[in-house]
C-alpha cells in the first residue's frame, strides 16, 4: 500500500473518530513526510464537515468516508478560496460539493492607477483652494482719490508728500504706501513737494507718463495728453514709452505723443497758483488774464479786444487777485468792473 492510499484511510477513520492511537501517530508520521500535510487535512476537514452537516446522528460508514475524501484528494490541486465556499447537499448521499472559484486579480490592483489620478486630482484641488484661500485673506490696501474743483486743494499723502492741486483736478494713491515703491495717479494739475525716502521712489502716473522721484518739489501739468513737468528744486526722471529725461532744477520738459523733450524757455509763471508769485516781462494783457484766472478760483475777462495787445512787465508776489488788477488798470488807464465771482477789464486799448 502506498503513502497516498494509506493516508487516505487513516483521514476517514480520523474525520470519523474510528482511529486508535496506533493510527494517529501513523498518521501523523505521514503528514510530516508529505509536502503537502496541511493542505490534505484542511481540505479532507472541509469536505467531512460539510458532508455531515445535514446528516442524523448514526454510525458512519468507514469505508463510504473513505471513498469521498480519495475521490476529493484525486482531484486536481488547486487553490481554494474558502471564503466561497458553497456547499451543496445531497441528503440521500450525504456528499458536499465544494465550488472553487479561479483566482482573481484584486480589486485594489486594478483600480490603482484610477486612485492615483483622483489622489492627484484632490492635491491639485487642495492647492488651488489653499491658494484662494490666502488671495482672500491678504488686506486690501484701499485706494483714496482727491479731487478739486473750482479752487485749489492742498492734501497731505500718508507719508508726508504734501500735493496742491490746481482747478479741475484729481489725485488718486493708496490709503497705506506698501511695497517698494510711492506711486501715485494724477489727472490735471498738481505741484509736489516729495517726502525724501531713498529706499521708496515717488512715482506720478499721468497720461502714459512716469515722474521718479526720490524727494524734490516739482510741478505736473496733465489736463490733456501733452504732460509737462518743471523742478524746482531737486532731480526727477521723466519718462514716456521709451524716451526719458533727467531734470534737474528751474528745468523743464514736455512729453509729446512719442517722446519727452526739454524746453529751453521755462515758464516762470506755471507755479504760479502754487507760489502766488507772477513774473512778467513784455507779456501781452490777454496772456496776463488767462495765467491771473489759472492761478485763482476767479476769472479776468477783457471787454474790449483791442486791449489784448497791450504788453506789461512787472511782479508780483502774494498780492490779492484784486489788487493786482487795480495796478494793471491803472498802468493802461482801464477800468476794473465786477461780475460776480469774476473781473471784467474796460478801455480804449493802448497807445
Amino acid at each position: 500500500m502506498t503513502n497516498n492510499t494509506k493516508i487516505d484511510e487513516l483521514l476517514a477513520k480520523y474525520l470519523a473518530e474510528e482511529n486508535h492511537e496506533d493510527d494517529s501517530a501513523l498518521l501523523n508520521a505521514l503528514l510530516n513526510d508529505s509536502d503537502e500535510s496541511d493542505t490534505l487535512l484542511s481540505h479532507s476537514k472541509l469536505i467531512w464537515e460539510a458532508s455531515g452537516a445535514f446528516q442524523e446522528k448514526k454510525k458512519v460508514d468507514i469505508d463510504a468516508a473513505w471513498t469521498k475524501v480519495r475521490a476529493g484528494m484525486d482531484t486536481p490541486k488547486k487553490k481554494i478560496d474558502t471564503s466561497a465556499v458553497e456547499p451543496v447537499i445531497h441528503l440521500n448521499e450525504r456528499v458536499a460539493t465544494v465550488k472553487e472559484v479561479p483566482a482573481e486579480t484584486p480589486s485594489v490592483i486594478r483600480f490603482w492607477p484610477l486612485i492615483t489620478q483622483i489622489a492627484a486630482m484632490l492635491v491639485l484641488l487642495c492647492g488651488i483652494g489653499f491658494w484662494l484661500y490666502q488671495q482672500q485673506n491678504i488686506p486690501q490696501i484701499a485706494s483714496l482719490t482727491t479731487s478739486s474743483q473750482q479752487n485749489t486743494l492742498s492734501k497731505t499723502l500718508p507719508d508726508g508728500t504734501r500735493v496742491l492741486l490746481n482747478k479741475n483736478s484729481s489725485i488718486s494713491f493708496p490709503e497705506q504706501f506698501e511695497g517698494d515703491t510711492r506711486q501715485v495717479t494724477l489727472e490735471g494739475e498738481a505741484f509736489f513737494e516729495v517726502h525724501h525716502d531713498s529706499e521708496h521712489p515717488f512715482i506720478i502716473k499721468a497720461k502714459g507718463t512716469e515722474i521718479k522721484v526720490l524727494g524734490t518739489s516739482f510741478n505736473v501739468t496733465a489736463y490733456n495728453t501733452a504732460v509737462k513737468v518743471l523742478v524746482k528744486t531737486g532731480k526727477v526722471r521723466f519718462s514716456k514709452n521709451n524716451s526719458e529725461v533727467i531734470l534737474t532744477q528751474g528745468q523743464q520738459a514736455e512729453a509729446t505723443s512719442e517722446q519727452v523733450q526739454v524746453s529751453e524757455v521755462v515758464n516762470l509763471n506755471a507755479l504760479a497758483y502754487q507760489s502766488k508769485t507772477f513774473v512778467f516781462d513784455n507779456t501781452p494783457l490777454k496772456e496776463v488774464a488767462q495765467i491771473l484766472s489759472g492761478a485763482f478760483s476767479q476769472q479776468v475777462v477783457l471787454a474790449n479786444p483791442a486791449i489784448a495787445n497791450c504788453k506789461l512787465t512787472a511782479t508780483f508776489e502774494r498780492e490779492k487777485l484784486a489788487n493786482i488788477l487795480s495796478i494793471i488798470a491803472e498802468t493802461f488807464s482801464l477800468k476794473v468792473e465786477t461780475k460776480g465771482q469774476d473781473f471784467v477789464l474796460q478801455g480804449n486799448g493802448c497807445q
